[in-house]
C-alpha cells in the first residue's frame, strides 16, 4: 500500500511539470519576427505576449525568438450555378469559387538560432492567438 501511494504520488509529480524546452521555461526576453504577409500576426503576437507577461518583448538580444510565419492553401472549390428563362430567353451562368484557408506557424529559435519549440494552427483554430495559448499552456 505505501508503494502504490509513493508511485502515485511521482506521477502526479511528473504529470504537473511543464512539457516546454528548458529554454522556453528559463527566458527572460523574446523578439517577434513576423515572416507572413500579414501585419496582424505581429499585433496579435505582440498582445498575447504583452497580455501573459511572461516574456519582455525586445527588438535585439532576445533570449528567444518567436519567428511566425503564414500558409494559404486551397481547401476545396464550390460552383453555383443557375439558369432563368423568361418566354423564349434562356440564360445560364455558373460562379465558381476557391475556398482557401490558412495556417499560422510558430517557429521560436533559442540564441543560437536552434529550433527549440514548433507549432502550427488553422486560422479557423484562431492561429496567432491559439498558438500563443497552447505555448503558455506548456511553459506553466
Amino acid at each position: 500500500m505505501r508503494t502504490a501511494v509513493l508511485v502515485l504520488m511521482l506521477v502526479g509529480s511528473l504529470s504537473a511539470q511543464s512539457t516546454a524546452p528548458l529554454a522556453l521555461r528559463e527566458g527572460k526576453t523574446v523578439a517577434i519576427v513576423n515572416e507572413s504577409d500579414h501585419a496582424e500576426v505581429t499585433d496579435k503576437a505582440y498582445k498575447q505576449l504583452s497580455k501573459w507577461g511572461r516574456y519582455t518583448i525586445v527588438q535585439k538580444d532576445a533570449d528567444l525568438t518567436f519567428v511566425f510565419s503564414t500558409k494559404v492553401y486551397e481547401a476545396g472549390r464550390s460552383v453555383v450555378g443557375n439558369a432563368t428563362s423568361f418566354g423564349k430567353v434562356v440564360s445560364a451562368n455558373a460562379t465558381e469559387t476557391i475556398n482557401r484557408t490558412g495556417q499560422t506557424h510558430l517557429t521560436v529559435l533559442d540564441r543560437k538560432g536552434e529550433v527549440v519549440f514548433r507549432n502550427v494552427k488553422t486560422w479557423d483554430q484562431g492561429g496567432t492567438v491559439t498558438l500563443l495559448k497552447d505555448l503558455k499552456k506548456r511553459v506553466k
